[in-house]
């Protein structure tokens, strides 16, 4: 099925955006951390030298299998992204939701939700990202931005123990 016309509704956080445009979409949000927040990472304990980052988005049922990958760009610098993760389009988790038509009416959507989760991300920096999706006519706009802050952990500096018997 050749897409020459694909629309999006992008729902991140309290900001909506939606379009229409020629390439593959994926229709729902690309989060971080908790469900509906942009950044999180005041709320995890600090704990080692590296952080984790869950991303999770929605996309459409009718969507995902004319997709080839989902691409994760990121980087530590607002829209740098040096690093990038293809993702395939598998083990999305089905749901129904109700979107608004363009007559504002509601209609019941088929969707699946994708997660990921990428570790080992280095404390003492912000990270920002974006996700599009692919097929073989091209690639999506990216998704708005989402990041996360991986403060450095505390040193502890407890006196040793001095046993005086």
């Amino acid at each position: 099925m050749k897409l020459t016309k694909s629309c999006f509704l992008l729902i991140l956080g309290l900001f909506v955006l939606t379009g229409c445009y020629g390439n593959p979409a994926f229709e729902g949000d690309l989060t971080v951390g908790k469900e509906g927040q942009t950044d999180v990472g005041s709320e995890e304990p600090c704990i080692g030298e590296t952080g984790t980052a869950k991303l999770s988005w929605n996309d459409t049922q009718e969507q995902v299998p004319t997709l080839d990958k989902y691409t994760l760009y990121y980087g530590v610098e607002t829209t740098v992204y040096s690093n990038i993760i293809e993702i395939p389009p598998t083990g999305g988790v089905p749901f129904t939701a109700t979107m608004k038509d363009k007559d504002d009416n509601d209609i019941q959507v088929d969707m699946q939700k994708f997660e990921y989760e990428l570790n080992d991300l280095e404390r003492g920096y912000t990270y920002y990202f974006v996700l599009t999706a692919s097929n073989e006519y091209g690639e999506s706009i990216p998704s708005d931005e989402v990041f996360k802050t991986f403060e450095i952990c505390p040193q502890t500096t407890e006196d040793p123990e001095v046993n005086l018997n």
